[in-house]
């Protein structure tokens, strides 16, 4: 279960990152997409403020978000039963 959820979040994360490169506004603000910042928002934000000033316009904390997540998993997945 808990590889499950880790699962669904990195890819909801991946989506995320995706849908930042399109710039439509029908996209930015369909329901779809404004539910997927809802979820993945919070856990990226705390690395981003952790994160100096994006250079060169590349935002890494989604790929460090999903670092973590996979190690999270990975200490969980060895310490419970």
């Amino acid at each position: 279960m808990i590889v499950f959820i880790a699962d669904i979040i990195v890819l909801l994360i991946f989506i995320r990152a995706m849908l930042s490169w399109i710039p439509s506004s029908k996209v930015q603000f369909h329901p779809v997409t404004l539910f997927i910042v809802r979820i993945v928002d919070p856990i990226l934000e705390p690395i981003r403020r952790l994160l100096p000033a994006r250079r060169y316009g590349v935002d890494i904390s989604p790929l460090i978000a999903i670092v973590l997540i996979w190690v999270i998993t990975k200490l969980l997945l060895a310490v419970l039963p």
